[in-house]
């Protein structure tokens, strides 16, 4: 997913510019691998006294691994980003600077963690919307230039990165009855099935406006996927089956990558499937 997310955005720039440097693509890729990573240890850190309860198996809670080992982690990628930026140009350094303390704010759950947790799909947007400093950092470190004086095209599609993350996000957390958990909360249980499939389906709708600003036209091929979406969570908030809770989940959490191979073809080809 993240070879796909990096290669969403660097076949923009070279729609837009006509050029791409292999040795920067190949530098952002692993500050960008480094990003992911840390977020994933931020992760771990923040949701180990759940853990604790309900996923004993990771490797916190299991003592594989300690606290003192995560922040060793989170430190090491946090240099390494820079550091690989560092190569890229100041105004890339400046940009993924932005993006790394944004992802600290998300880290310290922005020194409300009382205030947010609480609220799922609050805190799950303020998270997800790391994607769009993470995305402009790669269009910075591509072309050279100020968040502030890129193309539209640029931030176009990293709102597009952000709505499909939110599919991503949204979906994976939508249950069946059957299967929801006392201790585990969900968009399902907030805004009911139907309601959180809608959610989706309007984070699919945003993403398809976003592509027709930055492609002039409609992708019948994004439209055909999202529309298989919207009629699997129809069906699924419908029948209410554990099965197709399991389909549904699948594919939303698979319309990410579908998305981005999509988008990838269309830029290459230079035209709309």
């Amino acid at each position: 997913m993240i070879v796909l997310f990096v290669g969403g955005h660097l076949v923009l720039v070279h729609s837009i510019t006509g050029q791409i440097d292999v040795l920067k693509s190949a530098l952002v890729f692993m500050a960008i691998f480094l990003f992911f990573f840390k977020m994933r240890l931020y992760d771990e850190i923040k949701d180990y006294d759940l853990d604790c309860e309900i996923n004993p198996t990771r490797p916190l809670p299991r003592g594989l691994l300690n606290l003192t080992d995560m922040k060793k982690g989170i430190f090491a990628c946090i240099a390494l980003e820079l550091i690989l930026f560092s190569t890229l140009g100041v105004n890339a350094i400046f940009s993924l600077v932005f993006a790394i303390l944004y992802s600290l704010l998300m880290y310290k759950e922005f020194f409300i963690p009382k205030l947010i947790r609480p609220h799922l799909t609050t805190y799950a947007v303020v998270h997800t919307v790391v994607t769009v400093p993470m995305g402009l950092s790669i269009f910075s470190a591509m072309t050279g230039k100020l968040p502030w004086l890129m193309e539209n095209s640029y931030y176009q599609f990293v709102l597009c990165s952000w709505f499909v993350f939110n599919i991503f996000e949204f979906g994976r957390k939508t249950f069946t009855t059957a299967e929801e958990r006392n201790a585990v909360e969900s968009y399902s249980k907030i805004f009911t099935r139907y309601g959180a499939v809608a959610l989706v389906i309007s984070m699919s709708l945003l993403s398809l406006y976003m592509l027709f600003k930055i492609q002039n036209g409609l992708s019948y091929a994004q439209l055909i996927l999202s529309v298989i979406l919207a009629m699997i969570g129809i069906v699924f908030s419908i029948k209410n089956k554990e099965k197709l809770g399991k389909i549904y989940r699948g594919f939303s959490s698979g319309y990410i990558i579908l998305f981005y191979i999509l988008f990838i073809i269309e830029i290459n080809l230079g035209l709309l499937l």
